[in-house]
Protein backbone atom coordinates (compact mmCIF):
# COMPACT_ATOMS: atom_id res chain seq x y z
CA UNK A 1 0.00 0.00 0.00
CA UNK A 2 1.39 3.40 -0.95
CA UNK A 3 1.39 6.46 1.28
CA UNK A 4 -1.36 7.91 -0.88
CA UNK A 5 -3.52 4.83 -0.25
CA UNK A 6 -2.94 5.09 3.49
CA UNK A 7 -4.00 8.72 3.45
CA UNK A 8 -7.16 7.86 1.50
CA UNK A 9 -8.07 5.15 4.00
CA UNK A 10 -7.66 7.61 6.88
CA UNK A 11 -10.08 10.05 5.28
CA UNK A 12 -12.60 7.30 4.52
CA UNK A 13 -12.55 6.23 8.18
CA UNK A 14 -13.84 9.57 9.35
CA UNK A 15 -10.99 12.05 9.41
CA UNK A 16 -11.57 15.46 7.89
CA UNK A 17 -9.07 17.74 6.18
CA UNK A 18 -7.03 19.86 8.54
CA UNK A 19 -8.28 23.36 9.21
CA UNK A 20 -6.32 26.44 10.20
CA UNK A 21 -6.20 26.70 13.98
CA UNK A 22 -5.21 29.78 15.99
CA UNK A 23 -1.75 30.08 17.60
CA UNK A 24 0.14 28.32 19.02
CA UNK A 25 -0.84 25.89 16.26
CA UNK A 26 1.11 26.08 13.03
CA UNK A 27 -0.82 25.25 9.88
CA UNK A 28 0.72 22.55 7.72
CA UNK A 29 -1.87 20.75 5.54
CA UNK A 30 -0.42 17.25 6.03
CA UNK A 31 0.64 17.49 9.67
CA UNK A 32 -1.89 17.72 12.50
CA UNK A 33 -1.39 19.08 16.01
CA UNK A 34 1.81 20.97 15.13
CA UNK A 35 2.84 23.67 17.56
CA UNK A 36 5.85 25.44 19.06
CA UNK A 37 6.03 24.79 22.79
CA UNK A 38 8.05 27.96 23.36
CA UNK A 39 6.73 31.17 24.84
CA UNK A 40 5.45 29.77 28.13
CA UNK A 41 6.47 31.64 31.26
CA UNK A 42 8.87 30.02 33.70
CA UNK A 43 7.64 30.17 37.28
CA UNK A 44 11.00 31.27 38.70
CA UNK A 45 10.30 34.77 37.45
CA UNK A 46 7.87 36.69 35.25
CA UNK A 47 10.79 37.88 33.15
CA UNK A 48 11.76 34.37 31.96
CA UNK A 49 10.13 32.11 29.38
CA UNK A 50 10.72 29.03 27.24
CA UNK A 51 12.64 29.84 24.08
CA UNK A 52 10.78 29.69 20.78
CA UNK A 53 11.92 27.93 17.62
CA UNK A 54 13.59 24.95 19.33
CA UNK A 55 10.94 22.57 20.62
CA UNK A 56 8.02 21.56 18.40
CA UNK A 57 5.47 18.80 18.86
CA UNK A 58 3.04 17.24 16.43
CA UNK A 59 1.31 14.16 15.07
CA UNK A 60 2.79 11.75 12.53
CA UNK A 61 4.51 13.79 9.76
CA UNK A 62 4.91 10.83 7.38
CA UNK A 63 2.72 12.37 4.69
CA UNK A 64 4.19 15.87 4.50
CA UNK A 65 5.23 17.00 1.04
CA UNK A 66 8.64 18.29 0.00
CA UNK A 67 7.19 21.80 0.07
CA UNK A 68 6.08 21.25 3.65
CA UNK A 69 9.51 19.87 4.52
CA UNK A 70 10.97 23.10 3.19
CA UNK A 71 8.61 25.03 5.47
CA UNK A 72 9.47 22.92 8.53
CA UNK A 73 13.17 23.33 7.87
CA UNK A 74 13.41 26.81 6.39
CA UNK A 75 10.68 28.70 8.23
CA UNK A 76 10.53 26.84 11.53
CA UNK A 77 14.18 25.84 11.75
CA UNK A 78 13.50 22.14 12.38
CA UNK A 79 16.60 20.07 11.63
CA UNK A 80 15.87 16.90 13.60
CA UNK A 81 12.68 14.82 13.75
CA UNK A 82 12.35 12.34 16.62
CA UNK A 83 9.88 9.52 15.95
CA UNK A 84 8.61 7.79 19.11
CA UNK A 85 6.47 5.19 17.32
CA UNK A 86 6.80 1.41 17.32
CA UNK A 87 7.28 -1.20 14.61
CA UNK A 88 3.60 -2.28 14.55
CA UNK A 89 2.60 1.31 13.81
CA UNK A 90 4.97 1.38 10.83
CA UNK A 91 3.67 -1.96 9.57
CA UNK A 92 0.09 -0.74 9.72
CA UNK A 93 0.99 2.10 7.35
CA UNK A 94 2.39 -0.11 4.62
CA UNK A 95 4.99 1.72 2.53
CA UNK A 96 4.43 5.10 4.17
CA UNK A 97 7.71 5.02 6.11
CA UNK A 98 9.72 4.09 3.02
CA UNK A 99 8.11 6.92 1.06
CA UNK A 100 8.65 9.36 3.94
CA UNK A 101 12.35 8.59 4.23
CA UNK A 102 12.71 8.88 0.46
CA UNK A 103 11.17 12.37 0.51
CA UNK A 104 13.54 13.43 3.29
CA UNK A 105 16.55 12.15 1.30
CA UNK A 106 15.35 13.92 -1.83
CA UNK A 107 14.85 17.15 0.09
CA UNK A 108 18.30 16.96 1.65
CA UNK A 109 19.99 16.10 -1.65
CA UNK A 110 18.23 18.99 -3.35
CA UNK A 111 20.28 21.47 -1.37
CA UNK A 112 17.30 23.23 0.16
CA UNK A 113 18.14 22.28 3.71
CA UNK A 114 18.96 19.41 5.99
CA UNK A 115 16.61 17.32 8.13
CA UNK A 116 17.53 14.18 10.02
CA UNK A 117 14.95 11.64 11.13
CA UNK A 118 15.72 9.65 14.27
CA UNK A 119 13.79 6.54 15.30
CA UNK A 120 13.63 6.73 19.09
CA UNK A 121 10.82 4.34 20.06
CA UNK A 122 9.36 4.37 23.53
CA UNK A 123 8.12 0.83 22.81
CA UNK A 124 9.93 -0.92 19.97
CA UNK A 125 7.47 -3.72 19.30
CA UNK A 126 4.32 -2.62 21.14
CA UNK A 127 1.58 -0.56 19.52
CA UNK A 128 0.85 2.45 21.73
CA UNK A 129 -1.30 4.51 19.38
CA UNK A 130 -4.33 6.31 20.89
CA UNK A 131 -6.60 3.49 19.74
CA UNK A 132 -4.40 0.84 21.33
CA UNK A 133 -4.23 2.71 24.62
CA UNK A 134 -8.02 3.00 24.66
CA UNK A 135 -8.43 -0.74 24.05
CA UNK A 136 -5.78 -1.76 26.56
CA UNK A 137 -7.18 0.40 29.35
CA UNK A 138 -10.84 0.20 28.33
CA UNK A 139 -11.96 -0.74 31.84
CA UNK A 140 -11.22 2.86 32.82
CA UNK A 141 -13.33 4.32 30.02
CA UNK A 142 -16.60 3.87 31.89
CA UNK A 143 -15.93 6.82 34.20
CA UNK A 144 -14.38 10.27 33.93
CA UNK A 145 -11.47 9.10 36.05
CA UNK A 146 -7.96 9.74 34.77
CA UNK A 147 -6.78 6.41 36.22
CA UNK A 148 -6.49 4.80 32.80
CA UNK A 149 -4.24 7.54 31.51
CA UNK A 150 -2.13 7.50 34.65
CA UNK A 151 -1.53 3.77 34.20
CA UNK A 152 -0.80 4.17 30.49
CA UNK A 153 1.52 7.12 31.09
CA UNK A 154 3.32 5.26 33.86
CA UNK A 155 4.16 2.55 31.31
CA UNK A 156 5.43 5.23 28.93
CA UNK A 157 7.59 6.74 31.65
CA UNK A 158 9.03 3.37 32.66
CA UNK A 159 9.94 2.42 29.09
CA UNK A 160 10.82 5.84 27.67
CA UNK A 161 14.20 6.37 29.34
CA UNK A 162 16.56 5.58 26.41
CA UNK A 163 14.35 7.40 23.91
CA UNK A 164 13.92 10.48 26.07
CA UNK A 165 17.65 10.49 26.89
CA UNK A 166 18.57 10.96 23.22
CA UNK A 167 16.24 13.93 22.89
CA UNK A 168 17.37 15.54 26.14
CA UNK A 169 21.00 15.16 25.01
CA UNK A 170 20.27 17.15 21.86
CA UNK A 171 18.40 19.88 23.71
CA UNK A 172 21.19 20.20 26.28
CA UNK A 173 24.02 20.25 23.71
CA UNK A 174 25.72 23.55 22.76
CA UNK A 175 23.50 25.66 20.48
CA UNK A 176 20.83 23.02 19.74
CA UNK A 177 18.81 23.37 16.55
CA UNK A 178 15.05 22.98 16.25
CA UNK A 179 13.44 19.59 16.74
CA UNK A 180 10.04 18.04 16.09
CA UNK A 181 8.95 15.32 18.52
CA UNK A 182 6.08 13.11 17.40
CA UNK A 183 4.37 9.76 17.81
CA UNK A 184 1.18 8.76 16.00
CA UNK A 185 -1.07 11.55 17.27
CA UNK A 186 1.43 13.68 19.16
CA UNK A 187 -0.69 13.12 22.25
CA UNK A 188 0.53 10.44 24.67
CA UNK A 189 4.21 9.52 24.27
CA UNK A 190 4.93 13.00 22.93
CA UNK A 191 2.73 14.68 25.52
CA UNK A 192 4.45 12.95 28.43
CA UNK A 193 7.92 14.00 27.23
CA UNK A 194 6.88 17.59 26.53
CA UNK A 195 5.35 17.82 30.01
CA UNK A 196 8.58 16.53 31.56
CA UNK A 197 10.68 19.05 29.67
CA UNK A 198 8.42 21.97 30.55
CA UNK A 199 8.46 21.02 34.22
CA UNK A 200 12.26 20.68 34.14
CA UNK A 201 12.34 24.25 32.80
CA UNK A 202 10.16 25.45 35.66
CA UNK A 203 6.83 25.94 33.87
CA UNK A 204 3.97 25.72 36.38
CA UNK A 205 1.99 22.48 36.57
CA UNK A 206 -1.31 24.09 35.56
CA UNK A 207 0.30 25.70 32.51
CA UNK A 208 1.83 22.37 31.51
CA UNK A 209 -1.57 20.69 31.83
CA UNK A 210 -3.25 23.37 29.73
CA UNK A 211 -0.56 22.99 27.06
CA UNK A 212 -1.22 19.24 27.01
CA UNK A 213 -4.96 19.87 26.69
CA UNK A 214 -4.40 21.92 23.52
CA UNK A 215 -4.10 18.56 21.77
CA UNK A 216 -7.91 18.29 22.07
CA UNK A 217 -8.04 21.14 19.57
CA UNK A 218 -5.03 20.01 17.56
CA UNK A 219 -6.54 16.58 16.90
CA UNK A 220 -10.11 17.74 16.36
CA UNK A 221 -10.00 16.64 12.72
CA UNK A 222 -8.78 13.15 13.66
CA UNK A 223 -10.82 12.39 16.78
CA UNK A 224 -13.76 10.92 14.88
CA UNK A 225 -11.45 8.54 13.02
CA UNK A 226 -9.84 7.37 16.26
CA UNK A 227 -13.22 6.68 17.83
CA UNK A 228 -14.61 4.86 14.78
CA UNK A 229 -11.60 2.53 14.64
CA UNK A 230 -12.03 1.73 18.33
CA UNK A 231 -15.76 1.07 17.91
CA UNK A 232 -15.08 -1.25 14.97
CA UNK A 233 -12.98 -3.47 17.26
CA UNK A 234 -16.09 -4.50 19.19
CA UNK A 235 -14.52 -3.70 22.56
CA UNK A 236 -16.80 -0.68 23.02
CA UNK A 237 -20.51 -0.95 22.24
CA UNK A 238 -23.48 1.38 22.13
CA UNK A 239 -23.65 5.03 23.04
CA UNK A 240 -21.98 4.51 26.41
CA UNK A 241 -19.19 2.64 24.65
CA UNK A 242 -18.77 5.52 22.24
CA UNK A 243 -18.58 8.00 25.11
CA UNK A 244 -15.98 5.78 26.79
CA UNK A 245 -13.94 5.63 23.57
CA UNK A 246 -14.10 9.40 23.32
CA UNK A 247 -12.87 9.75 26.90
CA UNK A 248 -10.00 7.33 26.31
CA UNK A 249 -8.81 9.22 23.21
CA UNK A 250 -9.02 12.60 24.92
CA UNK A 251 -6.26 14.89 26.17
CA UNK A 252 -7.77 16.39 29.31
CA UNK A 253 -5.75 18.53 31.66
CA UNK A 254 -6.71 16.35 34.62
CA UNK A 255 -5.00 13.33 33.01
CA UNK A 256 -1.66 15.12 32.87
CA UNK A 257 -2.24 16.64 36.31
CA UNK A 258 -2.67 13.15 37.78
CA UNK A 259 0.38 11.88 35.90
CA UNK A 260 2.62 14.66 37.18
CA UNK A 261 1.35 14.04 40.71
CA UNK A 262 2.31 10.39 40.28
CA UNK A 263 5.80 11.42 39.11
CA UNK A 264 6.17 13.58 42.22
CA UNK A 265 5.10 10.70 44.43
CA UNK A 266 7.15 7.97 42.73
CA UNK A 267 10.35 9.84 41.83
CA UNK A 268 10.19 12.98 43.95
CA UNK A 269 9.57 15.13 40.86
CA UNK A 270 10.53 15.25 37.19
CA UNK A 271 14.21 15.83 37.95
CA UNK A 272 14.30 12.65 40.00
CA UNK A 273 12.60 10.78 37.15
CA UNK A 274 14.99 11.88 34.39
CA UNK A 275 18.01 11.15 36.56
CA UNK A 276 16.86 7.66 37.52
CA UNK A 277 15.16 6.51 34.32
CA UNK A 278 16.66 8.66 31.55
CA UNK A 279 20.24 8.79 32.80
CA UNK A 280 20.29 12.58 33.02
CA UNK A 281 22.81 14.35 35.24
CA UNK A 282 23.22 17.86 36.60
CA UNK A 283 25.30 18.96 33.61
CA UNK A 284 22.61 17.84 31.16
CA UNK A 285 19.89 19.63 33.10
CA UNK A 286 21.98 22.79 33.33
CA UNK A 287 22.53 22.68 29.57
CA UNK A 288 18.83 22.14 28.93
CA UNK A 289 17.86 25.12 31.06
CA UNK A 290 20.62 27.30 29.70
CA UNK A 291 19.51 26.61 26.14
CA UNK A 292 15.74 26.84 26.55
CA UNK A 293 15.14 29.52 29.18
CA UNK A 294 15.38 33.09 27.89
CA UNK A 295 14.28 36.53 28.99
CA UNK A 296 10.81 37.65 27.98
CA UNK A 297 12.42 40.51 26.05
CA UNK A 298 13.99 37.97 23.72
CA UNK A 299 10.52 36.73 22.74
CA UNK A 300 9.77 39.43 20.20
CA UNK A 301 10.08 42.21 22.75
CA UNK A 302 7.76 40.42 25.15
CA UNK A 303 4.97 40.02 22.57
CA UNK A 304 5.79 36.36 22.11
CA UNK A 305 4.70 35.17 25.55
CA UNK A 306 2.07 32.41 25.36
CA UNK A 307 -0.84 32.75 27.77
CA UNK A 308 -2.81 29.52 28.25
Amino acid sequence: MSSRDVEDVAIEEGETPLIRLPPPFIYTPSLANLRDVGGLLVSSGDDLAVKRGILYRGADPSFVTEEELAFLNGELGITHIYDLRSEPEFERQGDALIDWEARIRKFNEGGGGKIQRHWTPVFKTEDYSPESIALRFRDYGSTDSSSGFTRAYTEILLHGGPSYNMILKHLSSPSPTGILIHCTAGKDRTGVLIALILRLLGVQVETVCKEYELTEVGLSSKKKGFVERIMSSGAFEGEEGRRAAERMTSARAESMRATLAMVDEKWGGVEGYVKEICGADDAMLAGLRGNLIVSVEELEGGAGVSVL
